[in-house]
């Protein structure tokens, strides 16, 4: 699963979040070019991402080919 935390200014957590898409290693094969947020991530670290960045990854996630989770 993907779990999603917002931070305020002082890094301390305000809110949390699971998303329903599970790992899938098929991730690594996403087109960086179409995908760049998506394919940044890995099963292993975490990933941040700055609030112009947020509105990418949910863009990225609308449009998941159904083979990696998507609709």
């Amino acid at each position: 699963m993907i779990n999603m935390q917002v931070r305020g200014d002082r890094g301390k957590p305000v809110t949390r979040a699971q998303g329903g898409l599970e790992w899938t290693d098929l991730f690594p094969a996403l087109d960086p070019v179409h995908f760049p947020m998506l394919w940044a991530l890995n099963p292993y670290g975490d990933a941040v991402f700055n609030e112009r960045q947020v509105p990418l990854l949910l863009a990225e996630l609308d449009r998941l080919p159904a083979a990696y989770g998507g609709t």
